[in-house]
């Protein structure tokens, strides 16, 4: 009888630290850990509550260097996460809300270059995207911008610019909805324009200029809704929205 009370005792104790469990409902509960094919080498370990990650999870290449670790919090659903290089450097890090990217996002090549910067509104781009250069005199305390997106979420919205590594503007145009729009401008590394192009919804539309670092023009071409118009059909074109009282770049 007494031995029988103790083992009653235990049940509780064993069921509870058994591993990848589930409840009545299907959900995930406790200790988990999942393994790679064949082998014994986990790909991640953690801890679930009602089916939510709560706490620490650690990741794993299959050669056993750390992966990733990813801390859970379940109050606020925000997760803090650091990815790795297979050489144990970071990669990236963040946060998750709700298991979605959210806020300020950085990248990190071998070495410790940072090289993209992305921000998240629940696991969509909002906001500015940066691209570093990582060659060329670019340093780890110093990163050099290359490219600067403008997302709303989930598209390009916004200002494009696109640098040379002395950080002069080389590119410099604006997005709607994932389609280039306005005048958009190319830049010689001394700074004068050298190219200058005109679009509407994505298409050619307008004055098409090519300049010479002289700032010469040499090529001047139109388009009107992504046709190039010539000759007869450009001076047509043209003298039609001039009895309109319309831009020729409109």
């Amino acid at each position: 009888m007494k031995n029988l009370l103790i083992f009653s005792f235990l049940i509780p104790f064993f069921v509870f630290a058994q591993k990848n469990q589930v409840d009545s409902l299907g959900r995930k509960q406790g200790e988990w850990v999942k393994y790679y094919p064949n082998s014994g080498v986990p790909i991640y370990t953690g801890k679930f509550y009602n089916n939510r990650p709560v706490g620490v999870f650690k990741y794993y290449y299959e050669r056993k260097q750390r992966k990733a670790i990813i801390k859970h919090n379940p109050f606020s659903g925000v997760s803090e996460a650091r990815y790795y290089h297979i050489s144990g450097e970071i990669m990236s890090k963040g946060i998750y809300k709700n298991q979605k990217k959210d806020s300020t996002w950085r990248k990190y090549t071998y070495g410790g270059k940072l090289i993209e910067v992305e921000n998240f509104n629940m696991g969509v781009l909002h906001g500015q995207k940066g691209i570093y250069y990582v060659t060329g005199g670019a340093s780890v305390t110093k990163p050099t911008l290359h490219t600067l997106f403008t997302y709303k979420m989930g598209k390009l919205n916004g200002d494009f610019i696109e640098f040379f590594i002395d950080g002069k503007i080389k590119i410099d145009g604006k997005y709607i909805d994932n389609k280039k729009e306005g005048i958009w401008k190319e830049f010689y590394p001394n700074g004068k324009l050298m190219r200058e192009e005109v679009y509407k919804m994505g298409k050619k539309h307008g004055w098409f200029k090519v300049y010479n670092e002289n700032n010469k023009l040499i090529s001047k071409v139109f388009y009107y809704n992504n046709k190039l118009l010539k000759d007869k059909a450009l001076k047509k074109k043209l003298k039609e929205l001039e009895e309109k009282g319309l831009d020729s770049n409109e």
